[in-house]
């Protein structure tokens, strides 16, 4: 890393801890400027995909049956649960994911989901493939080449584009009660009254496992204790009126003051212009040793943004 005096520092466990643990969760931006990377590497395994789709009717089950699900699931399985406005094509209530294991195994994982959810799925797609492809699914690169999978600005072969959209973010403590559940469905239900031809909504990501078990000061991840963390978002094209952008924005700021619990916390990567408590939402109880380790590394604030690490609190 190099510093903003000029300075080329070796960051690891022994040497520059202080800085390491910064950047294991600190926000981007903040510390220093990373030249390499050197990573230890573990072997992996085939993995399955799947992919369950359900009636609009059942997302308020479908959520809090995902819920209580992935609170039982081994490490091997990671999965989301998607509440989404299509525009014009509707909407879109899906859980998915990814599991290191067989197809047969995970069939028997998600017997109990299914079953819990009572309504059965209008699309259903369990399947096993090798690691890299299951990444560039994952990404939305399943038929592009590696190089393809870039902006063109980083990879000459790159083929993908940006999106414009705006985001929040929270956080699940616990699993909710149905009433709640119903009120994250009724909340992307307002996006498409709002903005109907824009798409958007909220994607539950689940946390747990090996996250959950790292304590909250052990890293400056401090979001240890989690069961989900939120994405809601919109996107919009250039023909996109301007009046449904607008609505957009009008849709995240009430779920930030009506919907989203505002002691949750909020995910540091999803920077948020709005966010008035932003350093306790990102860093909580780690806020104070970030900016202790700033004032050290930075103490001209050179690496300096709207919601990069305080110097003082």
């Amino acid at each position: 890393m190099v510093t903003a005096n000029g300075e080329y520092l070796t960051v690891n466990r022994s040497t520059n801890a202080d800085l390491l643990w910064a950047s294991q969760g600190g926000g981007g931006g903040n510390f220093g400027i990373s030249t390499s990377f050197e990573f230890e590497i573990h072997p992996m395994p085939p993995v399955a995909l799947f992919t369950l789709q359900f009636p609009w009717a059942a997302a308020p089950t479908v959520l809090e049956a995902w819920q209580h699900w992935i609170t039982s699931m081994p490490d091997e399985l990671w999965s989301n649960c998607q509440l989404f406005s299509q525009g014009t094509s509707g909407y879109l209530a899906q859980v998915s994911g990814v599991f290191c294991g067989s197809p047969h195994a995970l069939a028997s994982l998600l017997a109990p989901f299914r079953s819990s959810v009572g309504a059965e799925p209008t699309s259903f797609f369990v399947g096993a493939d090798e690691y890299i492809r299951a990444m560039k699914i994952e990404a939305g690169c399943s038929e592009l080449s590696i190089a393809s999978c870039h902006l063109p600005s980083d990879n000459r072969l790159g083929v993908l584009s940006r999106e414009a959209y705006s985001a929040k973010s929270s956080f699940l403590d616990a699993p909710t009660t149905s009433a709640r559940a119903a009120l994250f469905v009724h909340a992307v239900e307002v996006l498409k009254g709002y903005a109907p031809t824009v798409g958007g909504g909220l994607a539950f990501d689940a946390l747990g496992g090996v996250i959950n078990r790292i304590g909250a000061s052990h890293t400056a991840f401090v979001h240890r204790s989690k069961l989900a963390g939120i994405q809601a978002a919109y996107s919009w094209s250039g023909y996109t009126p301007r009046s449904e952008i607008a609505a957009g924005r009008r849709w995240l700021e009430w779920l930030g003051s009506d919907v989203f619990d505002p002691e949750a916390g909020a995910y540091q990567n999803y920077i948020d212009p709005t966010l008035a408590n932003w350093a306790t939402a990102y860093y909580g109880t780690n806020l104070s040793r970030l900016s202790r380790i700033k004032r050290t590394i930075d103490p001209d604030n050179t690496f300096s943004f709207a919601q990069s690490i305080p110097m003082r609190l």
